[in-house]
């Protein structure tokens, strides 16, 4: 396996984030997932482990996006740009591993020229013309789905959660003490099963900056 080497830039991070939802929303998710929430998205991609590709304006293949953002930039993403506070993070070792890599930039002049590239390089890349299409803010990465319709991952791989509610998720009665009855069950509350033992970082509105919650 190769590895890639740690960041060491004080503006580029080893992290990347997929946001579930933005202000703006995104028309182009498939119509099951568009008709949910961030939080409710959030919940959907725990609990099956996956995240669902989709094809956004001008791409050749479904894609699942990350944006590599510090601390600091991920609070622009949420405080200037109006993402919702609502994300998973992984290390980019992850999506390296998984063939996905940083998208290519290409002058609107130059874009006919990849016409004839298999789908999946040109999944990769994203038109960029002034003052129309300037997308060098998301520092996006892409995993090109062609053979499965979801980028996949283990309970391990989250290195953490941006939410929304400091609250989140509610906890559960523990299903193991069901026999006990139903006096014990609600004594034995918890994080649901599908929640990863990691960090979650709570978007504080009234500072506008995200805080670890442990």
């Amino acid at each position: 396996m190769n590895l890639l080497r740690k960041a060491t830039h004080p503006d580029f991070s080893d992290l990347l984030v997929h946001f579930t939802d933005r202000v703006n929303g995104h028309s182009w998710l498939p119509n099951n997932v568009y008709q949910l929430s961030a939080e409710e998205r959030l919940s959907s991609i725990l609990q099956h482990r996956a995240i669902w590709s989709s094809q956004p304006f001008g791409t050749a293949a479904p894609v699942v996006c990350f944006s590599e953002a510090t601390t600091q930039g991920l609070d622009h993403l949420i405080g200037a740009v109006a993402y919702r506070p609502w994300g998973i993070v992984f290390d980019r070792q992850l999506i390296y591993d998984a063939r996905g890599g940083p998208v290519f930039h290409l002058r609107t002049k130059e874009w006919p020229q990849i016409a004839d590239l298999p789908h999946r390089l040109r999944a990769l890349f994203i038109r960029f013309e002034a003052g129309i299409s300037e997308w060098l803010w998301e520092r996006e990465w892409r995993v090109v789905c062609e053979d499965e319709p979801e980028f996949a991952f283990d309970t391990e791989d989250v290195v953490a959660l941006i939410v929304g509610r400091r609250g989140w998720p509610p906890e559960e009665p523990d299903r193991m003490y069901a026999p006990l009855g139903d006096d014990a069950l609600q004594m034995t509350l918890g994080p649901p099963d599908w929640m990863p033992d990691c960090e979650r970082w709570w978007w504080n509105p009234r500072r506008e900056r995200l805080e670890v919650l442990r």
